[in-house]
């Protein structure tokens, strides 16, 4: 049976308009999708793209490219056995017309707003053991599980492993809804503490001008689009970051940042140390450089990059003020220094995220000290270095070798080469 896209069950939410929950709990999902929460807490690494559609198939699908789709069902009334039993149903049919070599990247979710009745208290807690159970058993002892589960609560086999219950309570005017989205946006930037009133704004403005309007016209929203609102307000600033280059194809140009922030000593402290060491390594290649020449062409003009004092002061064009390293190192208070990324993006939220992701997932020990740079300052203590590190690799590699190997890579991996 194919699934009718214009069937009313289908178009529920636009013809029901005022049925809004849905609209809080996609902008808590696009949330959740920054953070790597909840339902996608199993992503291994940030999607680099992802698009939540309203009213498509399901009251939400989210589609990750290259990873999956989740299939999300919202129920503001409580969940019965015969209502969960009507949802598997559907979704089995979506599973039917899914090829065999895709199903595995497929599953439902069910949003069960109100909570689930008494038959079901536990089906949601043994879905998340059964999930579980996949690291240890064997696949013949987790086909039994399986079974067993599919047994019980009458639900088909081809469903129970991809079936999971989020029992939140995301109601659109619950005050519980507004904490669970803060929670989700002040995770997402450790770097500020950030107030209720703009976290209110933010709400308002993924519900009113985004998700609301898509969802009355079945439409879709991007993870660029949810950053770009973010971005807007000013939820995650560049300010503390000290960017004073803007990345181009080919390296990095000099651009004007007033930088301004209390660990600006540990910073000049650590930059000069930094510089120093650059210097000690790089000297006796300038000298030649400077008599006899052998400069690497800039990328931008074609002229020697013969500039900083052939070098000294950083790898760069005297003609149009062209960088084609750079690398972006955190300091810690004792002079010791944190590599965070080398030749990293400096486009506004390429740079945030990835800085505030690194504060998220690492340790950020300093290697001389074997103290951890507080989250709540590191962004602060980080700086665009205008040298490539270490020194040795590049002393080998050359300007070429070095580029090919750390910038062509990161410009891959960001998928942009200019500053939008």
């Amino acid at each position: 049976m194919t699934i009718e896209y214009f069937s009313m069950d289908n178009r529920g939410g636009v013809i029901a308009a005022n049925i809004e929950h849905q609209d809080a709990v996609a902008a808590i999902l696009s949330m959740d999708l920054l953070n790597r929460y909840g339902i996608f807490e199993d992503l291994s690494n940030p999607p680099k793209d992802w698009l939540i559609s309203l009213e498509s198939l399901d009251d939400v699908l989210v589609d990750i490219p290259t990873i999956g789709k989740y299939y999300i069902q919202v129920k503001n009334q409580q969940i019965t056995h015969g209502l969960i039993k009507e949802i598997c149903s559907k979704f089995e049919k979506v599973v039917e017309e899914t090829p065999d070599d895709q199903q595995h990247m497929i599953r439902l979710i069910v949003f069960a707003l109100a909570g689930v009745s008494n038959p079901l208290n536990a089906f949601p807690s043994k879905l998340i053991e059964l999930s579980n159970s996949k690291q240890f058993l064997d696949s013949s002892s987790y086909q039994k599980a399986l079974q067993e589960l599919s047994s019980t609560y009458d639900v088909s086999q081809n469903v129970v492993g991809r079936l999971q219950f989020d029992l939140r309570r995301i109601l659109k005017d619950d005050k519980s809804t507004f904490a669970i989205f803060a929670h989700a946006v002040r995770r997402f930037n450790p770097i500020d503490d950030i107030g209720d009133f703009a976290i209110e704004l933010l709400f308002n403005e993924f519900i009113n001008n985004l998700i609301s309007p898509r969802r009355r016209v079945r439409g879709s929203f991007s993870k660029k689009e949810i950053l770009a609102i973010i971005g807007r307000l000013r939820l995650r600033r560049t300010d503390d970051l000290a960017v004073m280059y803007r990345r181009t194809e080919n390296g990095y140009s000099r651009k004007i940042v007033n930088a301004r922030d209390p660990e600006a000593d540990i910073v000049n402290r650590g930059s000069r140390q930094m510089m120093s060491a650059w210097r000690k390594a790089f000297y006796k290649r300038a000298v030649w450089g400077f008599f006899w020449g052998g400069h690497g062409s800039c990328g931008d003009c074609g002229h020697p990059l013969m500039g900083g004092i052939s070098g000294l002061n950083g790898i760069q064009c005297p003609d149009c003020g062209y960088f084609p390293f750079m690398t972006l190192v955190a300091f810690c208070a004792c002079g010791g220094y944190i590599i965070v990324k080398k030749q990293p993006p400096t486009i506004h939220f390429d740079l945030i995220e990835f800085v505030s992701q690194y504060i998220l997932e690492n340790n950020r020990i300093c290697s001389d000290c074997g103290q951890e740079i507080p989250a709540t300052v590191f962004a602060k203590r980080c700086i665009l270095m205008p040298i490539p590190w270490p020194i040795n690799e590049y002393l080998k590699m050359g300007i070429e070798g070095y580029l090919n190997q750390y910038h062509e890579k990161s410009l891959r991996e960001s998928e942009l080469l200019t500053d939008s």
